[in-house]
């Protein structure tokens, strides 16, 4: 009696799928890490350059400028306070991996001179790490902690 065997069995045809759908997977998982890492990166550049901006505007401009944290909203707001309708006005969303672990605080650039309001930190969450930013005495200085 001959047994003739052609394609596969149920259970290999459920051994290559499995193998499969683990390799397609393994990638996946490997980017959320390094997006996150990104992300988190990508918002610190984008927070420096901004309050960067914003002080140079009001010593350019001679405008008083504001710098508000709303960690309620999960956004940091820029804006020109003689005109709540200037181009430059704008917000910086946190991403997914970023939190704010400080209350609402505004921070003001005097115009013409740019010198801050006051020397307050804030803190945040970035890939589940604290990261303080904080002003320092001087015209546009500040550093991460």
């Amino acid at each position: 009696m001959l047994n003739n065997q052609k394609g596969f069995l149920l259970l290999e045809s459920l051994l290559v799928l499995s193998i499969a759908a683990s390799l397609l997977l393994i990638p996946q998982m490997m980017t959320k890490s390094a997006t996150a890492s990104v992300e988190g990166e990508l918002f610190k550049q984008n927070l420096e350059s901004s309050i960067t901006a914003t002080q140079n505007y009001a010593v350019l401009s001679g405008k008083m400028t504001k710098v508000e944290l709303l960690p309620q909203n999960r956004k940091i707001v820029f804006t020109v306070l003689v005109d709540k309708n200037h181009s430059f006005n704008h917000t910086l969303v946190f991403p997914e991996s970023v939190s704010s672990l400080s209350n609402t605080i505004a921070f003001y650039f005097l115009g013409g001179s740019g010198n801050i309001s006051n020397l307050n930190s804030i803190t945040f969450k970035i890939n589940g790490e604290k990261a303080k930013f904080k002003f320092q005495l001087g015209s546009g200085r500040y550093e991460w902690e």
